[in-house]
């Protein structure tokens, strides 16, 4: 690789100084792009960092469906060519509450630290590009390393002009199987433009611009990217640091500890949480089912609910109906599976509210008799199961499903359910759920949670809440119960 990247830079010098280019030639082209962002000083750097905030839109994912949210990102990158390790610490903004990440890519493992509690679950087997892609696709000095270290997967594509500017057009297969276009402006060599596709969002385009150079590199300082015609995100301010002594902590993954396998389990499991009643997942997604006879009445529409309804199935070993299924809300994660849902013939539980919003995003529309719309408060399985609907900051709608004879709760998104020994943190919008769930005609003992195996019992949700500080409902909330 490295006599590769050698003989790129040289031969990119020796064009740059001929005045030759050849627009079809693929070796040429990579050169060019090379010599564009550093040359010889891109191609031997031994490590990056990348310190960079922005702001990105939070589709799908805002209180109702016709708002939209923006969370804000900072985040410090830096990636290790050397010994092929990476280190990303994050911080997200967003709603109520705030997260902060550290992931790290080591000896061909990821790992997704939670700094909260300094706790990972089981690393993952994958590439560096895996493990920080994004950060190379927001970047397009990120993108000129990704074309020197695999010119393999790397073809010539034809000329465009857009807006008047002529580019050279080089489409370049990801790490992840996926394609990337890129638009280099012949005049200078430089990444102006990407276009990529994405399974859910479509066509996602990157825009590159307010070009900086330091130490011998040249770097966009500027980022926009568009689903489609929407924009999604925009840097605030980015700053490039090459070849810098790294901290002795750098992918110090000792530093952290492994959580219990309980909390994500990689495999399905299927758990007898009260007489009748499981939770089934894996992962950070799960599903609550109660069985009545043959009959099924469950909650969360997440992907791979049918997986998650097939393997309670197999679990009690006989053939089952699902007869109606809750939606929590609308956000996009919380529906990724309504289609899946369609294609059984169970009842989808939702609120009118949220009808358009599924509508949409399925595949081929539902009468409406196949949707059973909540107002307040409805009780399926002759009332061994209820299903309330609450107002909170996450979302004007949250529908809870409760089984009396338990006196339990299935919730999404307003707590992380978690090992035995972590403690629940409260947290603003954790005071607006416990108002709602006060205020309910029921007895709530347990919680259980979307994200998590752990039950929560309400003594503990108490506690949490009584020792937060009276909260104040955030200003970018239109909500606040």
């Amino acid at each position: 690789m490295m006599k590769y990247q050698q003989l790129l830079t040289s031969l990119c010098l020796a064009l740059m100084s001929l005045g030759v280019i050849a627009e079809d030639d693929k070796s040429l082209l990579i050169a060019k792009v090379t010599q564009a962002y550093g040359g010889e000083k891109l191609v031997k750097a031994k490590n990056l960092t990348i310190h960079e905030s922005y702001k990105s839109a939070m589709f799908g994912q805002s209180e109702t469906p016709e708002s939209l949210n923006l969370r804000k990102v900072v985040q410090t990158s830096i990636l290790d060519f050397e010994s092929n390790t990476a280190e990303v610490t994050q911080k997200f903004a967003q709603r109520e509450i705030d997260f902060y990440f550290r992931k790290i890519y080591k000896n061909g493992q990821f790992f997704n630290i939670n700094l909260v509690n300094d706790s990972y679950p089981e690393p993952q087997t994958t590439s560096r590009f895996q493990a920080t892609g994004y950060i190379m696709l927001i970047n397009d000095i990120g993108l000129a390393r990704l074309l020197i270290e695999n010119p393999n997967e790397v073809a010539v594509q034809n000329d465009i002009v857009l807006a008047n500017i002529a580019y050279d057009n080089l489409q370049m297969k990801l790490p992840n199987g996926l394609k990337l276009s890129l638009y280099i402006d012949k005049s200078t060599g430089r990444i102006r433009h990407s276009i990529r596709h994405h399974r859910t969002y479509g066509k996602i385009r990157t825009d590159f611009s307010n070009y900086q150079q330091v130490d011998g590199l040249t770097y966009a300082s500027e980022t926009e990217v568009f689903y489609g015609k929407d924009l999604a995100m925009v840097t605030l301010n980015r700053e490039v640091q090459v070849n810098q002594v790294l901290e002795n902590s750098f992918a110090q993954v000792e530093l952290f500890h492994q959580h219990s396998p309980d909390l994500y389990p990689l495999e399905m499991t299927v758990r007898n949480i009260g007489e009748n009643v499981y939770l089934v997942g894996k992962g950070a997604v799960h599903s609550i089912f109660f069985v009545e006879g043959d009959l099924v009445y469950g909650a969360e529409s997440y992907a791979g609910v049918m997986d998650r309804f097939k393997a309670l199935e197999k679990k009690l070993n006989k053939k089952l109906k699902l007869h109606s299924l809750v939606v929590t809300h609308h956000h996009s994660d919380h529906i990724s599976g309504i289609n899946e849902l369609a294609s059984s013939d169970a009842q989808i539980v939702t609120v009118a509210e949220h009808l358009p919003v599924l509508q949409d995003k399925l595949k081929e529309p539902q009468p409406l008799s196949r949707f059973t719309i909540v107002d307040q408060a409805v009780k399926l399985a002759n009332g061994k199961v209820q299903v309330f609907d609450i107002t909170t900051a996450h979302s004007e709608h949250n529908l809870l499903f409760y089984i009396p004879a338990e006196q339990l709760l299935f919730v999404a998104d307003h707590y992380r359910s978690s090992y035995k020994e972590e403690e629940i943190i409260a947290f603003t919008d954790l005071l607006n759920f416990r108002n709602a769930i006060d205020n309910l005609p029921v007895t709530v003992k347990t919680f259980t949670s979307v994200h998590g195996t752990k039950l929560l019992d309400y003594q503990t949700l108490v506690e949490a809440t009584d020792s937060y500080q009276a909260f104040n409902c955030q200003q970018y909330a239109s909500i606040c119960y």
